[in-house]
C-alpha cells in the first residue's frame, strides 16, 4: 500500500475526521453523525493510551482518507475485551487501506494489553452495519467472526404517548449531579451479567456523563421511597450534529437499567413513558436507543412494547488475539508505517 502516509491524529484533525465519518456514514446508510466535540471526546478518552499513538489516520497528501482507534477495557475477567473502530473514505475503498488499518489495530492491541492486563486472554472486536458487505468480507478475510448483533431502535414521531405507571413504593426524580457517582455504582451492578459487561471506572464515567450532549433534565431515576435505593434509571443525550443533518430533534436514551431487586415491576417502561412525554414537551420529535439483540434482561421486548422499532442492525466482529498465560493464536502482527 504505497502512496499514503500514516500518523497519530491530534486535536487539529477534528474537522477532517468529522468529514471522514460523515462521508463513510452516508455511503454505508448510517444515520449517525459526529461533531468535533465527539471526536475530541474519543481522542481524550480516559481509556486511551496516547503515548502509544492509539488514534491513527492515513493520508493522501494532506487529505485524511482513513482513520481509527483502539481502546482498552477496565477489566480482564474473564478476558480483556478491547474495542476498535474506524473506516476508509468511500473514494478510497478497495485499495488495501482498510486491511492496513485493521492490521495496525491488531498489532497495537497486544502492546496495550501487556501494559494493563498482562498474561490474560485478549480479544479484539469491531462493528459494522449488517448490510456492509465490504466490512463483512474484510473481517472474514482477517479471521474475525460475527459474534453479536445490536439494534438501533427508534420510536416514531407519530407513536402514541403512554401514561407513565410508576410502580408502587417508588419515587420519580430528575437526575441531579449529586447522583452521578451513586448511579455509576448501580449501573456497574446492573450490567455485570450483560455480554462483555465491564465496570465503569470513576474517571471514565465522569468523562462520559459530563459530556455536553448528555441531557440531565431528560434523565430520570426511580428510587425506593423507603430506603432511597436506585431502582431504575434512564440517561439521555442529544446530538446537535445529527439534528443539523436531519432536521429531526431526536432524544437518545443511552442507558436504561433496572436494579435486580426491582425487576419485573415495570420500572423500565415507567421511565421510558415519562422520558418520552417530557421530551415531547421540550420539543423533541422522536426517541432512539441501542440494544443488544440477546440482552439477558429481555430489554428488546420491553422496547418493542413501548413503541420502538428497529431501524438499523449492527454486527460485532470478534477475534481472539492471545490466550491466557502468554499463549498466542496469531503472529505478532505488522506495524504499518
Amino acid at each position: 500500500m504505497s502512496g499514503y502516509t500514516q500518523r497519530a491524529l491530534t486535536e487539529t484533525d477534528a474537522a477532517a475526521y468529522v468529514e471522514l465519518v460523515r462521508a463513510m456514514n452516508e455511503a454505508d446508510g448510517d444515520e449517525g453523525r459526529m461533531a468535533e466535540a465527539d471526536y475530541l471526546y474519543l481522542l481524550n478518552h480516559p481509556l486511551g493510551v496516547p503515548d502509544l499513538d492509539d488514534f491513527t489516520g492515513f493520508f493522501d497528501g494532506d487529505r485524511l482518507v482513513a482513520g481509527g482507534w483502539v481502546a482498552r477495557s477496565t477489566s480482564a475477567d474473564p478476558a480483556h475485551w478491547m474495542v476498535s473502530d474506524g473506516g476508509v473514505h468511500p473514494d478510497y475503498r478497495g485499495r488495501g487501506i482498510g486491511t492496513a488499518l485493521l492490521r495496525w489495530q491488531e498489532a497495537l492491541a497486544p502492546v496495550i494489553h501487556e501494559r494493563f492486563h498482562p498474561g490474560t486472554r485478549l480479544e479484539l472486536c469491531s462493528s459494522a452495519m449488517d448490510g456492509n458487505t465490504g466490512a463483512r468480507a474484510l473481517f472474514a478475510h482477517e479471521g474475525y467472526a460475527a459474534e453479536r448483533w445490536f439494534f438501533e431502535m427508534r420510536r416514531p414521531e407519530g407513536a402514541p404517548e403512554e401514561e407513565p405507571r410508576i410502580p408502587e413504593g417508588l419515587v420519580l426524580e430528575t437526575l441531579g449531579e449529586q447522583m452521578y457517582e451513586p448511579l455509576r455504582l448501580v449501573h456497574n451492578e446492573v450490567f455485570r451479567d450483560h455480554w462483555r459487561g465491564t465496570p465503569e471506572e470513576e474517571q471514565e464515567w465522569g468523562h462520559w456523563i459530563g459530556r455536553e450532549k448528555v441531557r440531565p433534565q431528560l434523565s430520570f431515576l426511580l428510587r425506593d421511597g423507603a430506603n432511597g435505593a436506585v431502582a431504575g434509571y434512564l440517561v439521555s443525550s442529544f446530538s446537535e450534529a445529527e439534528f443539523a443533518e436531519t432536521g429531526v430533534r431526536d432524544i437518545h436514551f443511552n442507558l436504561i437499567g433496572t436494579a435486580r431487586p426491582y425487576r419485573k415491576r415495570g420500572v423500565a417502561s415507567a421511565l421510558i413513558a415519562h422520558a418520552v412525554r417530557e421530551s415531547r414537551r421540550q420539543g423533541y420529535q422522536t426517541a432512539s436507543l441501542g440494544v443488544d439483540a440477546e440482552n439477558p434482561s429481555g430489554a428488546l421486548g420491553v422496547y418493542e412494547s413501548n413503541g420502538f422499532e428497529c431501524v438499523h442492525k449492527f454486527v460485532i466482529y470478534n477475534k481472539v488475539l492471545r490466550e491466557a498465560a502468554g499463549g498466542s493464536t496469531q503472529s505478532d502482527g505488522v506495524s504499518i508505517g
